[in-house]
């Protein structure tokens, strides 16, 4: 495991490893003027998604349906697409388009909540937590789809969340490594 986009690229630019899978866009840009490089980009199974716990005694307010459709309204997909350079498409569910009878973003986008900052306060506000609350969002260090860092998507999510008073308090956990959560 080689977390630093960075570090993968210059590893791939100096024949010591072979693929890399973490390649933030702008450092792929970069590497296709490199004639000892190949930049294969194009569409996979991949996807990213959050999960949160419904169980109370880990977390009274994620228990609450109201408090998961809040962030499910409260975070910005297109925000999170930006930072793939659009090399990424928002997915219906943990599974991506072509997959299960998906065959187009249109078909995706039906079925997603659609981002809206008031609605999901007033769910919170409906779930008992109209001034918010705190947890905590474990993130990886791995190779994320469309090469940009889970850290990043983490930061995004942090900051749209914080829009409604949720306040979430970040921690990597590393590739390979057992964390207790």
């Amino acid at each position: 495991d080689v977390p630093s986009p960075a570090t993968q690229k210059l590893q791939v630019e100096n024949g010591d490893i072979d693929v890399a899978l973490n390649i933030t866009p702008d450092l792929t840009a970069a590497m296709k003027g490199n004639k000892n490089v190949k930049v294969l980009i194009g569409q996979s199974l991949d996807n990213m998604y959050m999960g949160v716990t419904v169980d109370p005694a880990l977390h009274p307010a994620l228990a609450k349906k109201e408090v998961r459709q809040a962030l499910r309204h409260a975070v910005d997909r297109a925000g999170i697409i930006k930072l793939t350079n659009g090399r990424a498409v928002i997915g219906p569910a943990v599974y991506p388009i072509g997959v299960l009878g998906l065959e187009t973003q249109a078909d995706a986008d039906k079925l997603n909540p659609k981002f809206d900052v008031n609605l999901a306060k007033e769910l919170l506000a409906k779930a008992g937590f109209p001034n918010g609350f705190k947890y905590p969002l474990k993130y990886g260090t791995g190779p994320s789809p469309a090469g940009i860092t889970y850290e990043s998507v983490a930061q995004k999510v942090q900051s749209d969340l914080k829009k409604i008073g949720v306040e979430v308090q970040l921690g990597q956990l590393v590739a390979g490594a057992v964390d207790a959560v």
